[in-house]
């Protein structure tokens, strides 16, 4: 199930906006997915598309920060540092966990908010 849930959150990231003209990438908007994907929950075609996105994105973050790494000098600075060993499923409950903790930011991009999260968990060490 979340091997097919990280498929589709790479490949179909911004296909559907909803009707309301709700930004489709805020936090509000994309909340359900990461939710879905950690509790198991998705049932429906959507339900996945929704868990995909939130995976998908928390996904490429860590591996955008990693790829960074390499193509910086030794000196260079990453914007966090997930140890090895750590999930995605980890890495969306940190993620959710900090959005849920800031409701007044949750209409910003989810992206920004997901990126500061992985950093307070994750900073890097001198």
């Amino acid at each position: 199930m979340k091997a097919s849930i990280v498929g589709a959150g790479l490949v179909l990231p911004l296909i559907l906006e909803p009707a309301s003209g709700e930004n489709v990438l805020s936090a509000n908007r994309i909340m359900p997915g990461c939710r879905a994907f950690i509790s198991e929950t998705a049932q429906s075609a959507m339900d996945y598309f929704d868990a995909g996105e939130c995976v998908g994105t928390v996904l490429g973050l860590a591996q955008g920060a990693d790829l960074q790494s390499r193509l910086q000098s030794p000196q260079g600075s990453r914007p966090f540092c997930i140890p090895t060993g750590v999930t995605i499923e980890q890495m969306a409950r940190v993620v959710v966990k900090y959005i849920d903790q800031h409701p007044k930011d949750t209409h910003q991009a989810f992206t920004s908010l997901a990126y500061i999260a992985l950093g307070e968990a994750w900073p890097c060490k001198p």
